[in-house]
């Protein structure tokens, strides 16, 4: 239902899986993600910077809501 349907999509998939730990927090809270990780691991991975551009405000809006989303294993939520 959500897995990538081109070509950018799963090359965001990859660059995402590189560096979804580069993460801008505070005080327990995501921020956002670090946009030059971003664009070094799209290079690294040689994904069409002009797409990753584009998909980065989606992504970072995605795993933002994700990893700030509240549950029982996060003492911060």
């Amino acid at each position: 239902m959500n897995s990538p349907r081109t070509e950018e999509g799963w090359q965001a998939l990859a660059v995402l899986d590189v560096c979804s730990s580069q993460v801008r927090a505070v005080q327990g809270a995501v921020l956002g993600m670090d946009f030059n990780a971003w664009m070094s691991a799209s290079q690294a991975l040689d994904a069409d910077p002009a797409a990753m551009t584009h998909l980065f405000p989606a992504v970072e809006a995605g795993l933002t809501q994700a990893l700030n989303k509240p549950s029982s294993d996060n003492p911060h939520g």
